[in-house]
């Protein structure tokens, strides 16, 4: 059973922080290419559907890193620490998602992508912050998981 558990702990970890990399790499450049009309539109699509997506990773990744970590609680602490780390981790993705992002996309969703505001590239600019914060505490977070996997061997 614990190793089903932290097969799936490691699958959403996985899919979040890779889906937050890859967005981090790719997505971000290409759109800090776009005009304002162009960024809006994109990300008022986005929104639609990455407003369940992503908190459907969050969870399932709390959830299951707290499985993980209570598995491997009386283990040795070396594996404990990476657990926990890699749970501060997918903590504070939800942390900068919730005062960050979040509320610029909620501002983003209410504009006119033919006339978005004046500040639009100040939003973005914190938008991208804030991910870049999700992206890079994401990658620490999963290589701490599968460290603790690792090392755990069960």
């Amino acid at each position: 059973m614990d190793r089903w558990f932290k097969l799936m702990h490691l699958f959403s970890f996985a899919l979040l922080a890779g889906f937050m990399a890859v967005t981090q790499w790719s997505l971000i450049p290409a759109q800090n290419r776009l005009s304002a009309q162009g960024y809006a539109t994109l990300e008022q699509g986005m929104n639609d559907r990455l407003e369940t997506l992503t908190p459907i990773l969050m969870i399932a990744t709390i959830v299951s890193g707290i499985g993980a970590l209570i598995l491997v609680w009386r283990r040795s602490p070396r594996t404990r620490i990476f657990q926990g780390i890699a749970l501060a981790c997918v903590v504070t993705m939800v942390i900068s998602t919730l005062t960050i992002n979040a509320p610029v996309n909620f501002a983003i969703d209410t504009w006119n992508a033919a006339a978005p505001p004046a500040d639009w590239s100040a939003l973005r600019d914190r938008w991208e912050l804030g991910h870049t914060i999700r992206a890079y505490v994401g990658l620490l977070g999963l290589l701490s998981a599968l460290v603790a996997t690792i090392w755990d061997g069960a």
